[in-house]
């Protein structure tokens, strides 16, 4: 996954969000996709509690509340298509 990736995965509501959590840095908001990039790249994956003790340790809590959400409603998504094709058959 590169960062287009990462970004299109995100939409404009979490992008400006994240951004704003980083007072409006874009430089920090860039770190971020590279930081994260690099651990959904990484074959040693950190559980989502690491990763999530991790960006709070570099970026914040705020920023942190923030992929949490995201990755809830990614959960989400992932158990609602899942349910849909075992019903399927």
């Amino acid at each position: 996954m590169n960062n287009n990736h990462l970004q299109s995965m995100l939409n404009v509501r979490y992008q400006t969000e994240l951004l704003e959590s980083l007072d409006w840095d874009e430089q920090r908001l860039a770190q971020l996709f590279d930081y994260l990039d690099n651990e959904f790249n990484n074959f040693n994956i950190k559980r989502p509690g690491e990763l999530l003790n991790s960006i709070e340790l570099h970026f914040g809590e705020s920023v942190t509340l923030i992929i949490k959400k995201i990755f809830a409603e990614q959960f989400n998504l992932i158990v609602d298509n899942s349910g849909r094709q075992n019903n399927e058959h």
